[in-house]
């Protein structure tokens, strides 16, 4: 009886999309309309029919990436190549894209926000990222929902920022190597009543290690949080 009963309810469930179920006004067809949502809820990562995976701030702390090459070899399904300098090629369960096109099919963000406006993406778009003093990266493999718009066909690359601490915390941090290779980053955070600050900022020099392979880059991450008795506030 119980095999039956739910037969029944998937018969029932089937019927309004049966061709024989469509009304016929004076002959005319009806095309079905399908509208695709998406919300932004919290939802356990094990649920989601994503191929997914996370790199936290204790392993990028431990690889401390010059580039974001150094952090993708920790995710599996995925590869960014490095070029000269900060240049890279994207892949994600995917060939290594390049031309005016590969841009468009994967989605980089920064705190769930696009890097570059549709149609004005670029291939190496992850020069705009502050990965070197993120929190945690999020990395979708494959196509992803429609939350994230159509620019995620391959795949998410999510770059999350840190919040504030809730105690003064600040330090700075030099760094040299060969083939005059300088790096400064410095971190302040800090939260006073319901109002949060993190600022993350670092430069860097590269002299290359042949020509045109070097590079002068400088980031900076301010977030602000305000934590209200009826509103939260987070503020990139």
């Amino acid at each position: 009886m119980h095999a039956s009963h739910r037969l029944f309810i998937t018969t029932l469930t089937a019927l309004p999309v049966l061709p024989s179920s469509l009304p016929a006004h004076s002959g005319n067809l009806i095309e079905e309309q399908v509208v695709v949502t998406a919300s932004r809820i919290k939802e356990g990562a094990l649920r989601l029919p994503l191929a997914w995976s996370s790199v936290d701030s204790d392993a990028l702390a431990l690889i401390d990436p010059i580039h974001i090459n150094e952090v993708m070899q920790r995710v599996p399904g995925a590869w960014i190549s490095r070029g000269n300098g900060q240049e890279s090629l994207i892949s994600l369960r995917s060939p290594v894209l390049t031309g005016a096109g590969s841009c468009g099919a994967f989605y980089a963000a920064a705190d769930g926000i696009s890097l570059r406006a549709p149609g004005f993406c670029n291939v190496n778009q992850l020069f705009d990222a502050n990965f070197e003093q993120a929190q945690r990266i999020e990395v979708i493999k494959g196509p992803a929902t429609s939350l994230y718009g159509s620019n995620a066909m391959h795949g998410v690359i999510n770059i999350l920022s840190a919040p504030p601490s809730k105690q003064l915390d600040h330090s700075l941090a030099l760094e040299a190597g060969p083939y005059d290779y300088y790096r400064a980053k410095y971190h302040y955070s800090d939260t006073l009543g319901a109002h949060g600050i993190n600022l993350s900022a670092n430069g860097s020099h590269d002299g290359g290690y042949k020509d045109h392979s070097g590079y002068d880059q400088q980031k900076m991450t301010l977030r602000y949080d305000y934590a209200g008795l009826q509103w939260d506030i987070n503020s990139i």
